[in-house]
């Protein structure tokens, strides 16, 4: 019978899985604190997509912490966004606590 075949794990004649619905695709947004990013390169270290360059500091304060310039004034500055996998790998090695990365949703991000 019908409801016999049912319980014994076959589907019935006719049956259509349901429609594996389409989710958006994340995209990421990272940031580095430049105020407290020292240059340590440990994020370049550890991306596994190269989403990190280090380059001269913008930052033109007078408080602006001696470490960045003994460091050679150089910080890190995410500049390929769109390769971020959302890892995390960079959030947990940062020592400066210095980056972030947060989930965008939708083309393009938000």
């Amino acid at each position: 019978t019908q409801a016999g075949a049912l319980a014994g794990g076959t589907r019935e004649v006719g049956f259509q899985p349901p429609m594996k619905q389409e989710t958006p695709m994340a995209t990421w947004k990272v940031t580095v604190n430049d105020h407290a990013c020292e240059g340590k390169e440990t994020c370049l270290d550890v991306c596994p997509t190269d989403v990190f360059q280090m380059r001269p500091t913008t930052v033109r304060n007078p408080f602006f912490p001696f470490k960045i310039k003994v460091r050679g004034g150089i910080q890190a500055v995410p500049v390929d966004e769109a390769a971020c996998i959302g890892c995390m790998e960079c959030v947990t090695a940062c020592p400066d606590k210095a980056i972030t990365v947060e989930a965008t949703v939708g083309a393009g991000g938000a």
